[in-house]
């Protein structure tokens, strides 16, 4: 019985490290889609300030 018992609660020490996982890559997908944005408007002033100087 004690090793079923060790099983289970490997099982779900397991489990709640995959959910933080899945939780800290749903994070870091949001984060790089928030630097993409800012880059891509970094990237459009950037252009804007080149036509202005020109």
């Amino acid at each position: 019985m004690a090793a079923k018992e060790e099983l289970q609660a490997l099982s779900k020490e397991v489990e709640r490290k995959v959910k933080a996982l899945e939780a800290e890559v749903l994070q870091l997908t949001e984060d790089l889609a928030s630097s993409e944005r800012a880059r891509r408007a970094a990237e459009t002033q950037r252009y804007a300030l080149t036509l202005c100087v020109a």
